[in-house]
């Protein structure tokens, strides 16, 4: 699953030159909702050399490409070092390129993010409660980021500073897929699910059609309580796989849960 995280770690331009830090080693991330995130320094090992990076203004591959590596090669220069993944460019002499420069004079670009996917990673469970999540292992890294969003928790504020018709265009249409699973009446009593992810025949899921032989939830309770049992169920295969119980956490974590369900198929479990 591609994950997206923030760094304000050294960013800053000299005349067209651009750099700073994608990501740092070995520091705590900021609360990403219920857990902590630290970066092993051995994490990048082979990573960058199968990767193609584009370095994109606020992951708007539309309005232009920055700069590049691919496979480790191009005008986008990434080095490994004590630190962190530091990156180099050259901002390229178009209006693209400006707008970087201009908001980076202007402190109104602050922060670099990076999207990437995950090969392996350890978790453990602080006396505070909060868990940390320890990234070992990259598996690929894509889209280098100078971003103008501030890194903070206030995503009320975030959505609000926007100004770009594409953000709500996409904003929105997200939204309408997430309301539209539930739909539920009191004064009838509907209670339906409609899933805005087709199958792999191409069919939206409407538990209004519900089929005994499908295996599939008649209503959104029946979806809500089948899943609960799903996760249930996971956790119990954890302790089964493990030989020391006491190290298995007994939850499962929202990328852990998509992942898992993106690669089962509902109706067969």
């Amino acid at each position: 699953m591609k994950e997206q995280r923030n760094c304000n770690y050294e960013l800053r331009s000299e005349s067209r030159t651009v750099e700073g830090y994608a990501l740092v080693f070995d520091k705590e991330s900021r609360d990403l909702g219920g857990f902590i995130e630290i970066i092993d320094p051995s994490s990048l090992d082979g990573v960058i050399e199968k990767s193609d990076i584009l370095c994109l203004l606020n992951h708007n591959e539309d309005k232009g490409v920055l700069a590049r590596s691919k496979f480790g090669v191009g005008s986008l220069s990434l080095l490994v070092d004590e630190t962190g993944l530091k990156y180099r460019f050259e901002a390229p002499d178009t209006a693209l390129g400006n707008e970087l420069l201009e908001g980076l004079k202007r402190g109104d670009i602050t922060t670099s993010s990076f999207a990437f996917t995950i090969d392996s990673d350890k978790w453990e469970k602080r006396a505070d409660g909060k868990y940390l999540r320890r990234i070992t292992k990259f598996k690929e890294l894509f889209d280098n980021n100078s971003i103008n969003y501030r890194d903070s928790d206030d995503l009320k504020a975030e959505i609000l500073s926007q100004t770009k018709g594409k953000f709500f265009e996409d904003f929105f249409k997200l939204l309408r897929l997430t309301l539209q699973m539930r739909n539920s009446n009191p004064e009838t009593g509907e209670d339906r699910i409609l899933s805005p992810v087709k199958d792999k025949n191409g069919n939206f899921y409407d538990s209004s059609k519900y089929d005994e032989k499908s295996k599939l939830p008649c209503d959104a309770d029946a979806n809500g309580a089948y899943n609960i049992a799903r996760k249930g169920l996971w956790i119990v295969e954890q302790f089964k796989k493990s030989d020391n119980v006491s190290t298995v956490e007994p939850v499962i974590h929202n990328d852990k849960w998509l992942k898992f369900v993106q690669e089962n198929d509902m109706a067969n479990n």
